[in-house]
């Protein structure tokens, strides 16, 4: 119910009926004048009185529809009558037939009380907010938009003399064709899509689908307020040279790779894009089939150049033994991971398999390691998500992993292949303690070759493992060759030019098992067990490097064990699932720092302006240089020194006196270390803010 026209003194105004039961019988009509009926104006028009200026027009209608409901209206009231005309703003929708297909004809409605001839309206017509050339008329087909959103500009002027200019826009994007079934979808794509076309889905169930070859820069997009799903069996490639495919809105439910098919003999992947600028974004990926055809695949299979992997959920992949969710080729560049959600049941029980992981960054220990791949891995949430002891395993130059919120991780971020590299920002919280000696939860691994480690909160990590520390500074990789020498791509870092000191900086480590490892672990390969046995003549190159490895400015870092020790169970909850403040009265035998190999070149690394407190055992070697290194170059104060050997008894050295101390933080310079230290304007990132469906982006974006 609404009426038309301008109330000016003389003017007509029209009560105007839409029912879309019909409204063909007899309609009653009554105009008011501020709430108060007028005398005889009981038509459906009403001119506007003198009398009545100042005040508000209303009108009320009553009738019974077509399909015999009984309506009794009230329409909304016009601005004030007034005795010359007002400008009163118009409006433009457009209305076609939906969802929006390239072949149909759109038009645009003006609504203007004040009146409108179309012989005084030019039209344009714009694809996502860019004119249209030579659209001017009041209808449109969108024949090349698949894809866009189209709006209408139009610019007038009234019947009452006023100019004005009114856009609009429709609801949802064109499609090229819609599908609603497994054979429309194949049939659409082995007729074969052109650049640009969007095949948009119906809701449905996908199952067992022929591969699906994406040959043209084409995307395949859930039509708005349908869901369909895509089951089983399953693979989509996108093919080299290709620039600009996509796939959003999707949901992937119990998937398993294409038994014998192109995705799988090639990377033993669901989904594999070769393509440039490929994006996959507000889709879930949910579950695997209960028998898988390859228990060593991948989801995302990314090559190429570009792709931008954003707003997706991916849940409960609980089945494969090894494998990534997504993996980055080392030979692809500039991919981007951001505002995903990744969340899982924490039953796999294959948590032990190094191969199993979130997220692989580079696929090389080769010589393609070292080259500047520029992946960004940012905004993320991970919470539940079961891997192996690498979450990420980044085997490439220059990677950014930024910003991420992880709960409950069973591995680390380890940077292991490749150099200069930089981790900040990121969130990691272990809630629960370990399943296993296999099980090796951990904050950032870290090799010797100028990667940065900066501002990052890490609490919760309770393993005595080497690998599973807060901070982990291994040589593990530079032993994975035969004799004991660097891999290839690792040499290639150290062959070529840069700095390569380790930059780990105002980082916070809380109530950690080992805060700071300096790892003995140093591979099977090696030709011997423990870095300590490591001689010049058995072997050489890895000797040289673990005795000067780390070059290291490690400055502003705050470690504290014993935070936080609650009785209260709802307050253990809560307080471990937002800080990782959680084992109430269970942190002894806690280390500031594990250190059984000297890997640090003392000369050349600046120790600055950190600050720790430890439950924990003081230093059982004297002579070593590490038990003094909390006193290096203005260093804060650490409560105790933390143990340099987790076993010394073991081993043949000291035995320290056990040393309980009161968790406190407390400096006696105000200014001191601890106002430098720790980690600062992070953000918490809640399972809303990312996946499918999200909106959120981050305040420096």
């Amino acid at each position: 119910m609404a009426i038309v026209g301008t109330p000016t003194v003389g003017n007509t105004l029209t009560a105007e009926i839409t029912d879309e039961d019909g409204a063909s019988g007899t309609i009653t009509y009554q105009w008011f004048a501020d709430e108060v009926a007028i005398s005889d104006a009981t038509q459906s028009t009403y001119v506007v009185d003198e009398s009545l200026l100042g005040q508000f027009i209303t009108v009320q209608v009553t009738y019974t529809d077509d399909h015999g409901f009984t309506e009794d209206n009230l329409s909304e009231a016009t601005i004030a009558v007034s005795a010359e005309a007002v400008d009163e703003a118009g409006s433009i929708t457009i209305s076609g037939a939906t969802p929006y297909l390239v072949t149909s004809e759109l038009t645009a409605e003006i609504s203007d009380n004040n009146g409108v001839d179309e012989q005084n309206v030019t039209y344009t017509w714009l694809a996502d907010g860019v004119a249209i050339a030579d659209t001017n008329n009041k209808t449109f087909t969108p024949t090349n938009q698949a894809g866009a959103i189209i709006s209408v500009t139009a610019s007038y002027t009234d019947n009452d003399g006023f100019s004005s200019t009114i856009t609009g826009a429709a609801d949802t994007v064109v499609y090229t064709q819609v599908i609603s079934d497994a054979g429309a979808l194949l049939g659409a794509i082995n007729a074969g899509l052109g650049d640009g076309d969007v095949l948009g889905l119906n809701t449905g169930v996908y199952a067992d689908l022929d591969a699906i070859m994406l040959t043209s820069a084409a995307t395949l997009k859930a039509v708005e307020g349908q869901s369909p799903v895509i089951s089983g069996e399953l693979c989509i490639h996108v093919a080299s040279g290709v620039d600009g495919a996509g796939i959003e809105g999707l949901t992937f439910k119990n998937i398993d790779t294409k038994s014998g098919g192109f995705c799988e003999t090639e990377e033993d992947a669901v989904i594999y894009s070769e393509g440039d600028n490929f994006t996959f974004t507000q889709n879930t990926i949910d579950g695997e089939a209960e028998t898988l055809n390859n228990s060593t695949y991948h989801w995302l299979m990314l090559k190429g150049d570009a792709a931008m992997v954003e707003r997706n959920t991916f849940a409960n992949r609980d089945k494969a033994e090894n494998g990534s969710v997504i993996k980055m080729s080392s030979s692809s560049t500039n991919h981007v991971i951001q505002y995903n959600l990744f969340t899982g049941t924490s039953s796999n029980p294959n948590f032990g398999n190094s191969s199993l992981h979130l997220i692989n960054a580079g696929s090389t220990t080769g010589t393609g390691s070292a080259d500047d791949a520029n992946f960004t891995i940012q905004y993320n949430r991970v919470e539940n998500f079961v891997t192996g002891r690498r979450l990420m395993r980044v085997q490439t130059s220059g990677a950014t992993i930024k910003g991420n919120t992880i709960l409950n991780p069973n591995g680390g971020i380890s940077l292991e292949d490749g150099g200069f590299n930089t981790v900040s920002d990121n969130i990691i919280i272990r809630t629960t303690d370990i399943a296993s000696s296999s099980d090796r939860p951990a904050g950032v691994l870290v090799t010797p070759l100028g990667h940065t480690v900066s501002n990052n909160y890490i609490a919760g990590i309770r393993s005595g493992n080497k690998e599973a520390g807060g901070i982990v500074f291994t040589a593990n990789p530079f032993s994975q060759a035969d004799g004991g020498v660097p891999n290839g791509g690792n040499q290639a870092v150290l062959d070529g030019a840069g700095d390569f000191t380790l930059n780990v900086t105002n980082n916070t480590v809380l109530n950690s098992q080992q805060p700071f490892v300096f790892s003995t672990e140093i591979g099977s390969k090696a030709p011997v067990g423990d870095c300590d046995e490591l001689t010049a003549e058995n072997a050489p190159v890895l000797y040289g490097l673990t005795k000067n490895a780390f070059e290291i400015n490690f400055n502003g870092n705050l470690n504290a064990n014993g935070v936080g020790d609650q009785t209260d169970e709802d307050t253990i909850e809560s307080s471990a699932l937002v800080y990782g403040f959680f084992y109430p009265n269970e942190l002894s035998s806690d280390h500031s720092f594990e250190y059984d190999c000297d890997l640090i070149n003392h000369t050349e690394s600046l120790f600055s302006n950190s600050f720790g407190f430890s439950d924990s055992y003081e230093s059982g070697d004297a002579s070593d240089l590490w038990v003094d290194i909390r006193n290096l170059n203005g260093n804060g104060e650490y409560d105790t020194d933390g143990a340099i050997d987790q076993n010394p008894e073991a081993n043949g050295k000291e035995i320290p006196e056990f040393v309980t101390a009161t968790s406190t933080l407390l400096e006696t310079d105000s200014n001191g270390a601890q106002a430098l230290a720790g980690a600062r304007n992070l953000y918490y990132i809640q399972s809303t803010d990312v996946g499918a469906g999200s909106t959120w982006v981050a305040q420096d974006e």
